[in-house]
């Protein structure tokens, strides 16, 4: 079945600029890699997630782009195939203004159907306050990459159907009508043929380095408790990272992943010179129409080893007055946030403290929305929530100069946004944390502990490698603390 036909075609192309020109089947539990797998190339993107929670029920594969957004840092650029040019200006506002296309919702596919994934990076806070005051230790990642993903693939695990979607220029859409349809076949005859993906074998048994020994890491706690006797702040999140030799298909790493336990925001994004994968619990800012909502994640215990252990563990971390107290001021930071470009009474609480269960660990999760004011945009959102208060601490300002006193390196990815910005302007977005970065034959990953007057030191440096065990494992490094 296609659709839109070309009579609903004429109408839609005088209300938009960018028309998503589909065919369905029914899905027959196609393993989601076997179809990346099938059109992977550079640039092609895997959004990913089984569950039922926050609309998470959607499969999501962009399919090769040759069009992207990216900031470096100091310029940004508009690339087309082969073709860079360097935009002046705000990095946000040029962003923005290549997303103004707009092009409808249909009720059949209530998630993205084309525009932009990629990723926003800690360090792009910096383009509002004043953070950095030391000099750091970087990879030179871009802080900001989106790809035009204007062919896509959705699956929907509920309905148990998949899309196949191609955008369509308002202006030339019924003239390429039957080459659109052509297209769409293509894609489908290519879907039907794809092979089953096999996870290499991987025998090595991987070394790591971590940017701090234990030693140094509680003596970075200490002095981050100092400042909180000294009434600077409240609570901060410090982190350190891991990193090992990697010359295998990161895929296969993602692969092993997944087999550990799903989360809500599951990702592999291939950026041709780096690829990001990971398995994120922590939604940053979604958008449905008006409505923003963001979800703090603070309070952690480890996995038990049984359904018993893991009850006792829940009761612990629940009654626990350290993981409340930090937990709910980190909730008060993200109404704070959200209250910031949301109408006055409309921020709420609509979760609170409820447990969440991922592969080696267990959160307190609470939730807060708002409707976002009409004077503001997504990206006033993206800039008042970004890095989130769960990766930065309370007040945050002073959290993020003192992470970037005490921290060595940049956090590049680590503590950013993850996700897509559609066309139809919905969004969806995560926090860039328990994900694996792959750059020039090595793996990175960074977790981090949140802070508080009487956290312990040698319990937060554990904290990290409870957070980092399940990707680490799928790099094939063993954790022994």
């Amino acid at each position: 079945m296609y659709y839109p036909d070309k009579k609903t075609l004429r109408i839609l192309r005088s209300q938009y600029d960018t028309i998503p020109v589909y065919a369905k089947l029914p899905y027959d539990g196609k393993d989601i890699l076997e179809i990346y797998q099938a059109f992977h190339g550079p640039y092609a993107f895997l959004l990913e997630s089984e569950t039922q929670m926050y609309n998470g029920h959607y499969s999501i594969i962009g399919l090769p782009c040759d069009h992207r957004f990216l900031y470096d840092g100091m310029h940004s650029y508009d690339i087309h195939e082969d073709k860079k040019i360097q935009l002046h200006g705000h990095p946000m506002k040029h962003l923005e203004a290549m997303l103004e296309k707009k092009s409808p919702v249909y009720p059949d596919i209530p998630v993205f159907t084309g525009g932009a994934i990629g990723h926003f990076n800690y360090d792009i806070a910096g383009l509002y306050e004043n953070i950095s005051n030391h000099e750091q230790e970087s990879l030179h990642l871009p802080m900001m990459h989106f790809g035009f993903v204007n062919a896509c693939i959705v699956i929907d695990h509920t309905q148990k159907t998949v899309y196949f979607i191609i955008h369509a220029d308002a202006d030339s859409c019924l003239e390429k009508y039957d080459t659109i349809y052509e297209n769409l076949k293509q894609m489908i005859t290519r879907y039907q043929q794809s092979t089953p993906y096999t996870i290499l074998k991987d025998t090595k048994h991987r070394a790591f380095q971590t940017s701090h020994d234990k030693e140094s890491f509680m003596h970075m706690v200490e002095k981050a408790k100092d400042y909180i006797y000294e009434g600077d702040i409240f609570q901060v999140v410090l982190s350190q990272r891991m990193e090992c030799d990697y010359d295998e298909d990161p895929l296969s790493a993602y692969a092993k992943l997944r087999t550990m336990g799903s989360s809500p925001y599951m990702y592999y994004l291939d950026f041709d010179s780096y690829v990001i994968a990971g398995a994120s619990p922590e939604l940053l800012l979604q958008g449905r129409k008006d409505l923003i909502t963001t979800k703090p994640i603070a309070g952690t215990r480890k996995r038990g080893k049984g359904t018993k252990q893991d009850q006792q563990l829940m009761k612990e971390l629940i009654h626990d007055p350290k993981e409340n107290a930090e937990h709910m001021m980190l909730v008060d930071l993200g109404r704070n946030d959200i209250g910031k470009v949301s109408k006055s009474g409309s921020v709420e609480v609509t979760s609170l403290k409820q447990i969440e269960y991922y592969p080696s660990v267990m959160h307190l999760c609470s939730e807060v929305s708002g409707t976002l004011k009409d004077e503001m945009s997504v990206f006033d959102a993206f800039a008042s929530v970004l890095p989130a208060g769960t990766l930065s601490g309370a007040p945050k300002i002073k959290a993020m100069q003192i992470i970037n006193e005490l921290e060595a390196i940049q956090r590049e990815i680590y503590g950013g946004a993850i996700g897509f910005l559609g066309y139809n302007q919905l969004f969806d977005t995560c926090i860039t944390i328990r994900t694996i970065l792959f750059h020039k034959q090595k793996a990175y990953i960074q977790a981090g502990a949140g802070i508080v007057k009487d956290s312990q030191p040698d319990k937060e440096y554990e904290e990290t490698f409870h957070k980092a065990t399940s990707l680490l494992h799928a790099l094939g490094c063993e954790v022994a603390l």
